[in-house]
């Protein structure tokens, strides 16, 4: 996208911002040598307070190192890759940890069902790391006693309930805690969060972006409310390869430019991208990498007309969501839908509801 306030300038491609650093650089670098950019984000692992032998089990299970029977076989350790609790499916870690049946009912007794990411997850980095965010020090003692309790029915042939599970990971949090005098990581209070209905005559425009890995195939999406939440059109597109930011920029623009074609003169853009939000509203950067999408962006702001940016939670964006995750998936560039995909109807009705869902 091109804008004719924005002149030609030699900017540094490693970063965003369009300046040199020498950490920009070194990152630059990594990328070029396609170092896995998990390794460089280790720190998280041993900064946990928690003993040290939970923490290289976090870095085992990070790396699929521990000997699930999948790792077995690699081995030439076993002839089997299957389960050894339920021999219905190979034996990777997520499986042994979450997916295997037997194991379930470890999960459903904590209430796993609270937390809507936990059995959608499929990166075990990713798991790992909401598991410790949201739930803390005893996410951690339980996947320790999942993995005991599966070691020792396979070699000494235990068998450990459930209850045994969940008593023996309770009281090792507990211990843990009172050791190191706070918890592994802070467990969040709930939080619940909820679509906010605007003051009266305004439009609301919420926006999303959608991307698979950041770079990766990506698109963007948003729609357009009134007061009460009732729908009045909708948009999504696909990009192509590109970040979270420049998608997040484009869903702004996209949105705008259909708010005003609508002949909406009053209107609360909400997105849940602080960065984004930052840099529509914030000082001119010529060098940015995306300075031509933003200078287009506020030369829309400056029209005739009343727009506000306001951050909300991903919980309270959830419909423009959907449309960003429709428009990774499509073919075109853009789409306008003046009719509510079949999808989208339950979350919009609710967010007319005021339905509230939880942030942990």
């Amino acid at each position: 996208m091109v804008n004719e306030a924005i002149l030609d300038c030699v900017t540094w491609k490693g970063a965003l911002d369009g300046i040199y650093t020498s950490k920009s650089a070194y990152l630059w670098i990594l990328d070029l040598e396609d170092v896995d950019s998990q390794s460089s984000s280790w720190r998280w692992v041993r900064k946990m307070k928690i003993p040290q032998k939970l923490c290289f089990f976090i870095w085992l299970l990070c790396h699929s190192a521990i000997p699930t029977n999948v790792l077995r076989v690699q081995r030439h350790c076993a002839l089997s890759n299957m389960c050894g609790h339920c021999n219905l499916e190979p034996e990777f870690v997520l499986h042994c940890l979450r997916d295997c049946h037997k194991v379930h009912a470890v999960w459903d007794s904590f209430g796993a069902d609270n937390f809507a990411w936990f059995w959608l997850e499929n990166n075990i980095v990713k798991w790992i790391q909401k598991g410790i965010n949201d739930i803390g020090t005893r996410f951690i003692t339980i996947i320790w006693w999942i993995w005991r309790a599966r070691c020792d029915e396979c070699i000494s042939l235990q068998v450990i309930t459930t209850q045994m599970v969940m008593h023996w990971a309770s009281m090792m949090a507990s211990d843990i805690d009172k050791c190191y005098g706070v918890s592994a990581v802070s467990v969040k209070q709930v939080r619940w969060v909820s679509w906010v209905f605007p003051i009266s005559n305004v439009t609301v425009l919420n926006v999303d972006e959608s991307s698979l890995g950041n770079t990766g195939s990506a698109g963007f999406g948003g729609l357009l409310r009134q007061q009460h939440g009732e729908w009045i059109c909708g948009f999504a597109g696909h990009y192509g390869i590109s970040n979270n930011i420049h998608m997040e920029l484009l869903a702004i623009f996209h949105g705008l430019e259909l708010a005003w074609s609508r002949g909406f003169r009053e209107v609360e853009c909400r997105s849940d991208c602080l960065e984004a939000l930052a840099l529509v509203q914030g000082i001119m950067n010529n060098f940015y990498a995306y300075a031509s999408l933003i200078a287009c962006i506020k030369d829309v702001t400056s029209r005739d007309w009343h727009v506000t940016f306001v951050h909300t939670l991903r919980e309270g964006n959830q419909c423009a969501d959907y449309m960003a995750k429709k428009g990774a998936l499509m073919d075109s560039s853009l789409e306008v839908f003046d009719t509510s995909p079949a999808g989208l109807c339950s979350l919009l009705i609710a967010d007319a509801m005021g339905t509230s869902f939880p942030r942990i």
